[in-house]
């Protein structure tokens, strides 16, 4: 397995450098034939929507459908997947960045009982995103023993 750095991805992704995206091309082809992988970090992932964003002006819609198809395309080992594929869903429906959701995800797996933060496009996810006040009000009620569920916890088990 082989890590790609975020430029090496944008160059694959983008196209906009003929020379790079025939190296991250080869690279990747390469590991392809020899049944190998490219290893996605989270922080590779989450500088690569900063970048199309800010720098490439890539609509967030085009970028989700980027990372659906990393998502689904086996070449790639994708550190914490299944954190990674609950923030691009949550991005089809919120407003918060990928990143944001993301943080969120892994805190909540983390253990933690909510994501303190000012972000108002945030907060109507309750069950991962609180205000400074209601983020020690959940861990008032986590600390006396009540439930606090995880995003698609069906069961009832709080963390």
């Amino acid at each position: 397995m082989i890590g790609l750095d975020t430029n090496v991805l944008i160059r694959y992704l983008m196209q906009d450098d003929a020379k790079q995206f025939q190296e991250a091309s080869a690279l990747l082809l390469g590991l392809e034939k020899q049944q190998l992988s490219a290893h996605l970090s989270v922080i590779t992932l989450c500088e690569t929507v900063w970048v199309l964003a800010r720098a490439y002006k890539i609509e967030r819609a085009q970028i989700v459908e980027m990372f659906e198809k990393l998502l689904n395309t086996s070449l790639f080992v994708i550190e914490d997947k299944d954190a990674v594929r609950a923030a691009v869903d949550l991005c089809h429906a919120g407003k918060g960045d990928f990143a944001d959701y993301l943080i969120g995800i892994r805190s909540r797996h983390a253990g933690c009982v909510t994501m303190a933060t000012f972000d108002e496009a945030l907060h109507r996810h309750h069950d991962l995103f609180s205000t400074p006040v209601a983020a020690l009000k959940k861990g008032k009620a986590a600390a006396r023993g009540h439930a606090v569920r995880s995003p698609g916890d069906t069961t009832g088990a709080g963390r």
